[in-house]
């Protein structure tokens, strides 16, 4: 895929994101369906801070450095590379300050995240193709599962991380229909 091509999907997906944001009462946005899941709220800050904290600081680390760009990409990510999507299992981490995310402040805050998030996907997607234009040699970085990712992979990751947890939205709005959260 190209940056465009990733960058539109990523439009898409963030699309659906921000349409089902407006369906969520305060309430449903802070309501965990146990006391070890995310609310849906906490998902939504999961998803932003992790491309504006992490992803996007790879991406940026592999465009500064030729450091393992001939390390390999474990097998299996680059199968989820070839397909364009993650497979759909559950990921669990167990509950720490490091990683869990808080709950929202507001829909507000949500929103003003979205638009760092698609400010900075434009930008390292301008960033991606003028290093590639340039023929400048790309580092890779460590990915703490699948080896090592260059910045496209990183790109890549952005926005199939953003479908993944749909899944995980699915699961919560059953939650939150079954058990008539208003």
């Amino acid at each position: 895929m190209t940056t465009k091509e990733i960058l539109a999907q990523f439009q898409a997906t963030v699309g659906i994101w921000k349409a089902a944001l407006d369906t969520y009462s305060d309430t449903q946005l802070r309501t965990q369906p146990s006391p070890d899941e995310w609310s849906i709220g906490q998902v939504y800050i999961h998803i932003l801070r992790s491309a504006l904290f992490f992803h996007s600081k790879q991406v940026e680390a592999c465009l500064q450095t030729s450091e393992n760009a001939n390390e390999p990409t474990h097998p299996q990510a680059a199968l989820m590379f070839e397909q364009g999507s993650m497979p759909p299992d559950r990921i669990s981490v167990p509950a720490s300050p490091q990683y869990t995310p808080p709950q929202p402040e507001s829909k507000a805050q949500i929103l003003a995240l979205f638009g760092e998030v698609e400010a900075m996907m434009k930008r390292l997607s301008e960033e991606i193709d003028a290093a590639m234009s340039a023929g400048k040699p790309l580092g890779k970085t460590s990915h703490p599962r699948f080896q090592f990712f260059s910045a496209m992979e990183w790109f890549q990751l952005i926005e199939m991380h953003y479908r993944h947890h749909l899944h995980q939205k699915g699961r919560i709005d059953e939650f939150l229909a079954a058990h008539a959260v208003k």
